[in-house]
């Protein structure tokens, strides 16, 4: 492979030149410190640069901007300070593809960052390979799934049966999550619980970005006994495991941080398996956008215990990471295969 070409845009402070130091031994860097918008605009539509490294200290404009046409080719270079942390779930939201933190007085890992940018460029050339196919195989796809889906949807006995929806994303999952809960009905009558890796802190912020996005819809990061209510959206808090058990006649969510040998905290397979126990119970499981396969286990436990479990998975077309949605669809088990714009629909297809 040869060198990467990387646009370094920021404001010339030490984090930023400790990121220029660190890669220019193997990469092909073009940086851009302090410069207008429209000039940077315009240089990365003429390089065209395979990753583009962005200072989480550039004006809101620029940020923003960057991100909204460059999102899966762009890293955030951040230090993970409290009073950054909005700022970072903004940019998540927007659709970068990573975020790394450093330190203005420590020395840059240059093999990680090298690293993480490959990782980078892989997924965003993926990416475009899958945008560029025709949609043939995945209405191939939806054709092959559509058995399953009648089956599950006509047999159910509804009687004194309750529904939990559960959410499974990683990257590109803020975006997602936002194109979902806008197209839910004000009148939306089961609680929707979302699993979301992010780090601690984070969530929170994404709770409240999310929550303002339908007037109609509350969501809130989820609080270890708390009970589990209809029409409200819970997301996982970071760091923490989140498992929904039964309460009498209803149900509590228990936050905890077992299960070390995930490797993800939270993890969606811990939710989806928490889920699969309950009894009386209309459990639909939805993966969205991400790396690696968080929730495939999860989906085999839940058809395991419940073959009426249903399984909504976003398609790759509209995916930013393709990892979770074809570790999910790999299992055999997925009732419904739909781009994200169809996710919401869906899902409300399936509430008993």
């Amino acid at each position: 492979m040869d060198k990467l070409t990387v646009s370094l845009i920021g404001t010339n402070d030490k984090k930023d030149m400790n990121v220029k130091q660190a890669i220019e031994t193997w990469a092909n860097i073009h940086s851009f410190m302090n410069m207008n918008e429209t000039y940077v605009l315009e240089a990365l539509t003429s390089n065209m640069p395979d990753v583009i490294l962005l200072s989480i200290d550039v004006t809101d404009g620029l940020l923003q901007k960057v991100i909204e046409r460059y999102g899966p080719r762009t890293i955030l270079i951040a230090n993970d300070d409290i009073y950054e942390t909005k700022r970072i779930v903004y940019a998540i939201q927007l659709g970068i593809a990573q975020y790394i933190n450093i330190h203005p007085l420590e020395e840059v890992d240059s093999s990680l960052l090298q690293t993480k940018l490959k990782r980078v460029y892989r997924c965003e050339k993926l990416r475009k390979r899958r945008v560029s196919r025709k949609k043939e195989s995945f209405k191939q796809e939806k054709q092959m799934m559509q058995p399953i889906m009648e089956n599950v949807y006509l047999t159910r006995d509804k009687t004194n049966v309750q529904t939990l929806v559960a959410i499974g994303t990683s990257t590109g999952g803020p975006r997602a999550l936002e194109v979902v809960i806008r197209n839910l009905p004000r009148d939306l009558d089961v609680p929707i619980l979302i699993v979301q890796h992010m780090p601690e802190k984070f969530t929170k912020s994404l709770a409240d970005r999310l929550n303002r996005i339908h007037k109609e819809i509350h969501v809130k990061e989820a609080e270890h006994l708390e009970t589990l209510e209809k029409g409200i959206v819970y997301i996982a808090p970071g760091n923490y495991h989140m498992e929904v058990r039964k309460k009498q006649r209803t149900f509590c969510f228990h936050i905890h941080q077992e299960y070390n040998d995930r490797p993800h905290r939270p993890s969606v397979d811990v939710l989806f398996q928490s889920i699969a126990l309950l009894r009386s119970v209309n459990k639909v499981a939805v993966i969205l956008t991400g790396m690696g396969k968080d929730g495939a286990e999860g989906i085999k436990r839940m058809k395991q215990y419940d073959v009426h479990t249903t399984v909504i998975v976003e398609a790759k077309d509209t995916v930013v990471v393709n990892g979770m949605p074809r570790a999910a669809i790999a299992t055999n088990f997925a009732t419904e295969i739909v781009p994200i714009e169809l996710v919401s629909q869906t899902i409300l297809k399936y509430i008993v």
